[in-house]
Order: structure tokens, then C-alpha cells, then sequence
């Protein structure tokens, strides 16, 4: 039902008469399908979260969670074997803000984790909108403020409070919850969680701020810090 939406919203977009989106603008959208697909799936699934905004839900777990955990995995995999030798809040942060297809969450992905969360709500809120007009409002909204789904996504999906954001990474990594805990070390496949030492790996010192790196890192690509 969910590919047959997303072909209908594309060919919505192509024979839109009057619309600020044209179909040029809709070919070179900026977010990685698939992602933002497998995103939309995760939340009107599970539902939208709701209450304390500083946790990871299931439904997450379909956009930005498990590809901050596949990140994070590749970060282990090359800091592991000394391909990465800079800092981790600096080579997480600059994967999620780079177009380079060579990091498996970079920022084609980010923006379709943003979108897919921003599509969901609204289709969530009205069962009757078309998927065609919820898109449309994102990428008029982005052409009038290139910002614009960054502050949405920031403000309805963690409160507009970066502590949500942070202690949303925080559970991500740290929940014993199977729902969540299962998911994520299918993801890491067998890599360490953050600040978790292994023979050969990272010092002590190293490890203690592994977390509060990967924690800012998304945070700061959330609302804009360091942005390009």
C-alpha cells in the first residue's frame, strides 16, 4: 500500500499545475527514498512518539535510530582497522552532513529520516490528506527555509530541547527494552556499544566520552551546528 502511495505522490508531483513544487524540483529531491519509505512504514506503524521525547521508541527504529547505530558501527569497524584516525564526534558528524555515498548515513539519508517522521505525523493527524500535498508542504517549506525540516523535525519530534535529543541517543545504546535492544545489536553486528572497551581498541580516556560524542554529533546535525 506504501509503494503504491509513494508512485501515486510522484506522479501527483509530475502534474502539479500552479504548485511552487515543480517536477524538476521533485526529481532532484534531496532525501534518500527508500529511507524516507522504510521511515513513514516505522511510524504509522508503531505510531508516533508521544510523553517523554527523550526516549528511543520502536517506531524510531525505522529512520534516524538504526542508521545512527549502523553509523556508529562503521565508526567501531574503521577506527578498529585505523582507517579513522579523527575524533568521533568529528567523523560521525561529518558523515551525517556529507552527499558522499560512501558512509551509510549520510545526509541524503538524514533528510529522508526528517521527512519520513514529518510525512507520518501528518498523515497520522489526517487520515483523508493526500501523501502528494503533505510532500508538497515539506519541500515548498524547504525552498522558502532550507532549514526548515531540521527545525521541524527538532521541534516535533524532541520538543524543541537538545537534552531530548542527546537522551534519545543515550536510550538508543543503552536500553535493555528487547523491542529496542534486539533491533540495535542486529544492527551493530557484533561491533561494541559507545565507551565499551575491547581488546586492541580505544584507551580509557578515549572511551569515557564515546557517548557524549556520538550523542552531540546527531544533535548538532539536528539543529544546525557546524553546518555546512
Amino acid at each position: 500500500v506504501l509503494r503504491a502511495q509513494i508512485q501515486v505522490a510522484r506522479s501527483d508531483f509530475k502534474s502539479l499545475v500552479g504548485s511552487r513544487v515543480t517536477s524538476d524540483q521533485f526529481a532532484s529531491y534531496a532525501g534518500d527514498i527508500e529511507h524516507w519509505a522504510a521511515t513513514v512504514r516505522g511510524y504509522t506503524t508503531w505510531g508516533i512518539p508521544s510523553g517523554d521525547l527523550g526516549l528511543t521508541t520502536v517506531s524510531d527504529l525505522g529512520g534516524w535510530a538504526l542508521d545512527l547505530t549502523t553509523l556508529w558501527a562503521d565508526y567501531v569497524a574503521g577506527r578498529q582497522s585505523g582507517e579513522i584516525s579523527i575524533a568521533a564526534k568529528v567523523w560521525l558528524r561529518n558523515s551525517m552532513q556529507t552527499a558522499a555515498t560512501t558512509t551509510r548515513f549520510n545526509s541524503a539519508d538524514v533528510i529522508a529520516d526528517v521527512d519520513g517522521y514529518l510525512t507520518a505525523k501528518r498523515m497520522k493527524a489526517d487520515d483523508d490528506r493526500p501523501m502528494s500535498d503533505i510532500m508538497r508542504e515539506i519541500l515548498v517549506s524547504v525552498q522558502a527555509n532550507g532549514d526548515w525540516r531540521y527545525q521541524a523535525f527538532y521541534s516535533e519530534r524532541f520538543g524543541s530541547t537538545r537534552s531530548n535529543i542527546e537522551r534519545a541517543v543515550v536510550d538508543l545504546f543503552t536500553s535493555t527494552n528487547p523491542l529496542i535492544s534486539g533491533p540495535r545489536n542486529l544492527k551493530l553486528n557484533n561491533a561494541r556499544l559507545p565507551g565499551v572497551a575491547v581488546a586492541g581498541g580505544p584507551s580509557s580516556s578515549e572511551l569515557d566520552i564515546e557517548m557524549t560524542a556520538v550523542k552531540e554529533a546527531f544533535a548538532d546535525v539536528i539543529t544546525r551546528v557546524n553546518t555546512p
